[in-house]
């Protein structure tokens, strides 16, 4: 009896569980049901009510699950719309327990096309659209609209609306928490992906590396290979039985179990093929890769032509507009990485504070925070609600770079953040943020903890929408003494990179005029360092040891220098660095707006040229 007395974890809501407990008992298994999460209805408002509320406008109506059906429903009895005479359009769901929800909510309307995975859906409807445009509404969850990519086929205008999103489980039995942590058991079994996601923050990823992994069916599946977890158990459908057969499958001794680790060293396969990441995690590359920070800007005659038809900050807020100048250097320069476009002070906007860009002037915030009062009604933010347009564009990159190159997301960090917030404009001496420093640090304290806590749910928001990378700048992190910078700088970047880390997504901190704290930067655990040109490479790669991947440093004035010098230095800096891989080719800082274009992409060539030779013997 293979699973006699065998230990399994159902992460699966209890109403969801009776009949997988009952058929688990039924064979000696001993279950434990550890709901995660608990499901709560969206309050639909403007288009995206209208979407729904236009349902006959649309060809098909596809459910991605069972809740969705149940939120749909109710929905649509709030607004009386929901009679036997209602116009539907075609219906398809994905998996059986959606059908069956469907099924038992709506007879009238009957399920006329059902998959398994939402991407092989969208396929098949367009292999049945016979040349003619379809016009496609997904209802779904938060979260799903965050974690589950999508390449829209030709021909299908494909519309997402969210009715309900998945919060953390607050009622759990701490007794429960603490058996399910200890990892002291044979499988965990996950119902979704949400499931999966809320466990790692309830219990974290060690339990992960000394336990079988079981899944209800290829979504799930696919999201935890995504993020770089091996799934070891997959039934062939959701129900009771199928699941014990395969668990039986599974512990048969005749059957050789695969063993290992379960967390990854490396980045998941889907991203291995990408020099930039492999380089984060200090892996072995053929050549050294390069891109260059503010890559996407004024310099390049095709963002001026943007730059035209938009002001600053609604180009940013744009996701249409975004997403093309983000685009511009990967296709005219050959970068390794796109990063985002966008701006680090999105984010004490959406806390609350009024800014506006003026030219020749910068960013300026109009009520600067001189008060603690200020301090107290900044808002919490919901990136979601408040920088739903960031996380748009990088849904749409993803799509346009699939295969390319990977994007990198960002965000300002506290202290910079901070600095801005207080000063309210660009400043020579920092004398409002320094007052806070000297006369008032628990003040400051609290305010760098709110602005913590705003750039975590930033940065994870980016990481779920589909961001490969992160990058925390920390611009005026030189100006703080040491002490102030072991205060107010590396104790907020490391409880974000903590908060932050997913396996296979590399953390970048870049401080601009630290590099005379190199050691003290090891301590933020950040997977690379970025240095800017004041800084030896050769020396921050002896002080940062293996533990750090290193990312920089040509002075962004060299770019105006003949392309022979540029090349030189390229070599000089290789040089410094030495052989092995562990290099990201970066400027040490933005690139500045009037380089020649021709002259950052000789930059680039010459990266590409000389750098295949530092890591010949890898």
């Amino acid at each position: 009896m293979p699973l006699k007395n065998r230990k399994v974890v159902l992460c699966r809501r209890r109403e969801q569980a009776g009949e997988l407990v009952k058929a688990l008992q039924a064979r000696g298994i001993w279950p434990l049901v550890f709901p995660t999460f608990m499901v709560e209805p969206l309050s639909l408002e403007g288009a995206q009510a209208e979407k729904i509320r236009r349902l006959e406008e649309y060809d098909w109506l596809v459910l991605g699950s069972e809740n969705g059906v149940r939120f749909f429903y109710q929905f649509l009895r709030a607004e009386g719309t929901l009679t036997s005479g209602s116009r539907f359009p075609e219906i398809a769901v994905v998996g059986r327990k959606t059908a069956a929800r469907w099924d038992g909510l709506f007879p009238v309307f009957p399920v006329r096309l059902r998959s398994h995975y939402l991407q092989d859906l969208l396929n098949r409807l367009a292999d049945l659209r016979e040349g003619q445009p379809l016009k496609v509404l997904n209802i779904t969850s938060q979260q799903g609209l965050e974690n589950i990519p999508l390449k829209v086929p030709v021909g299908l205008e494909l519309h997402r609306v969210a009715v309900y999103r998945t919060v953390p489980n607050q009622t759990l039995d701490p007794a429960e928490i603490e058996f399910v942590r200890s990892g002291n058991y044979d499988v965990v079994y996950f119902g979704s992906p949400s499931s999966f996601d809320y466990f790692r923050q309830i219990v974290g990823d060690d339990p992960l590396q000394r336990v079988a992994i079981a899944v209800s069916g290829n979504t799930t599946r696919g999201h935890l290979e995504r993020l770089g977890f091996r799934v070891d158990i997959v039934p062939d459908t959701p129900a009771a039985e199928d699941l014990v057969a395969a668990l039986e499958r599974h512990f048969d001794p005749s059957i050789r179990v695969e063993e290992g680790p379960r967390l990854p060293e490396k980045p998941p396969q889907s991203s291995g093929e990408y020099l930039f990441l492999r380089a984060c995690f200090r892996q072995p590359v053929e050549r050294t890769p390069v891109w260059m920070m503010r890559q996407a800007g004024r310099y390049l005659p095709q963002y001026r032509q943007v730059r035209q038809r938009y002001d600053f900050v609604t180009m940013y807020k744009t996701p249409e507009a975004a997403v093309e100048v983000t685009l511009q250097p990967v296709d005219l320069l050959g970068v390794d990485a796109a990063i985002l476009f966008s701006d680090i002070l999105v984010v004490p906007e959406a806390m609350g504070m009024e800014l506006r860009f003026t030219e020749g002037q910068g960013p300026v915030f109009e009520q600067p925070l001189r008060s603690e009062a200020a301090v107290e009604a900044l808002r919490p933010l919901h990136p979601e609600e408040d920088l739903d347009f960031v996380l748009t564009a990088i849904r749409m990159l993803r799509r346009e770079l699939e295969g390319k190159v990977p994007l990198i997301g960002f965000s300002g960090a506290p202290w910079t953040l901070a600095t801005y917030m207080v000063e309210g404009r660009g400043s020579k001496n920092f004398l409002e943020i320094k007052k806070w420093r000297f006369g008032n640090p628990e003040g400051l304290e609290r305010l760098l903890e709110k602005i913590t806590a705003a750039v975590i749910a930033y940065l994870q928001a980016q990481i779920a929408a589909g961001a490969q990378a992160v990058q925390i700048f920390d611009s005026w992190a030189g100006i703080l003494d040491p002490q102030g910078f072991r205060r107010f700088a590396l104790p907020y970047v490391r409880k974000i990179v903590q908060a932050v880390r997913k396996p296979g997504v590399p953390i970048i901190y870049f401080a601009k005029g630290a590099g005379v704290w190199l050691e003290t930067l090891r301590e933020t655990e950040a997977d690379v360092l970025g240095v800017d040109w004041t800084v030896d490479l050769g020396v921050a790669r002896k002080l940062v040891g293996n533990r750090m991947a290193l990312q920089g440093n040509l002075d962004p004035v060299a770019l105006f220098a003949p392309p022979e010098v540029i090349r030189r230095e390229v070599r000089r800096i290789l040089t410094r660095y030495g052989q092995g891989s562990g290099h990201i080719f970066n400027l040490g800082h933005g690139i500045l707006p009037h380089t020649p274009v021709e002259h950052a992409r000789a930059f680039i060539e010459a990266v590409k040229q000389e750098s295949p030779p530092f890591h010949a013997a890898e």
